[in-house]
């Protein structure tokens, strides 16, 4: 059985691979309206297939609203004697654990494209080097799948084992290149290929796409620092300047109108808490915006 890690799940994996079964039906459905699950589950390496990924994520969900909602039920009878406010909490907080559990796919396919490009320059300068130095191209890809590169040593050391189990070079190359995420991996791959099948110099070629990987990503680099400038002072006048105005407003406002003092404590509560989940957002947008280079 190969255990797949759901994100935020309260429930060990055998749990729920026996109550997903119960959810199958449903399952089926979404996974149907989600053409690209099953491209997503393949490039992340995860061995499930869509439907019941999908009801795995439905279980999960499901049992986590069931132990929240009991837990927020006994929390909001003692507080409010309303125990109805702890189960929209439970379902609200449930149905983003549903989204972020079935959006895990995609993230684990960012994360190894960035690690990938990251590592992508390095790799295939210690490809050349290799290859100047006489060494063969099975060889050169042999030192970069033992060599520390992240993703870009592990799917070299795929295409070895393959070539080592009696495929041809093309073969494993082009087996490689249609699970791997990154864009610019695989162009690299086909471009090997092609090199391969026309007799090319294939030091030539790599050398030809370190100069074309090089200039891209410096374009990228460039465009990053542009966004950055605007992005700051954006940050500046929302997290900033209108937080100053807003309280010095309320604050010279309430001098004047009478029962407006009992309202200013939790408006600053809201202000201080929107300034924190504005700040995290930038910090996002900042991170997710920043090209991956090696």
């Amino acid at each position: 059985m190969i255990k797949v890690r759901l994100p935020l799940s309260l429930f060990p994996y055998s749990f729920l691979v026996r109550t997903s079964n119960l959810f199958l039906g449903i399952a089926d459905k979404i996974a149907k309206r989600k053409k690209n699950l099953s491209s997503e589950l393949e490039q992340a390496e995860i061995a499930v297939e869509p439907k019941k990924y999908v009801a795995l994520c439905i279980s999960s969900s499901f049992f986590t609203f069931v132990v929240l909602s009991i837990f927020f039920a006994i929390i909001m009878k003692i507080a409010y004697q309303n125990p109805v406010y702890g189960l929209a909490v439970s379902f609200v907080l449930s149905a983003i654990i549903y989204n972020r559990q079935l959006a895990y796919p995609k993230l684990l396919i960012i994360k190894r494209v960035r690690e990938t490009e990251q590592n992508l320059l390095p790799a295939l300068r210690t490809l050349l080097i290799q290859m100047n130095s006489g060494v063969t191209l099975f060889d050169a890809m042999k030192s970069v799948a033992q060599g520390k590169y992240g993703y870009v040593s592990v799917e070299f050391g795929r295409i070895i084992k393959r070539i080592e189990a009696g495929e041809s070079a093309i073969e494993a190359l082009e087996r490689v290149a249609r699970t791997n995420p990154s864009t610019y991996f695989r162009r690299i791959l086909w471009q090997l290929m092609i090199a391969i099948k026309a007799g090319s110099n294939i030091a030539v070629v790599v050398q030809s796409i370190i100069n074309s990987l090089s200039a891209e990503q410096l374009t990228k680099v460039q465009a990053y620092s542009a966004r950055l400038s605007p992005l700051s002072m954006l940050y500046m006048v929302i997290t900033v300047i209108l937080p100053a105005l807003a309280i010095a407003f309320l604050t010279v406002l309430s001098l004047f109108v009478s029962g407006l003092q009992k309202m200013i404590k939790p408006v600053l509560i809201a202000i201080t808490f929107l300034v924190i989940f504005l700040q995290i957002a930038f910090m996002g947008m900042i991170k997710t915006g920043r090209p991956s280079i090696g």
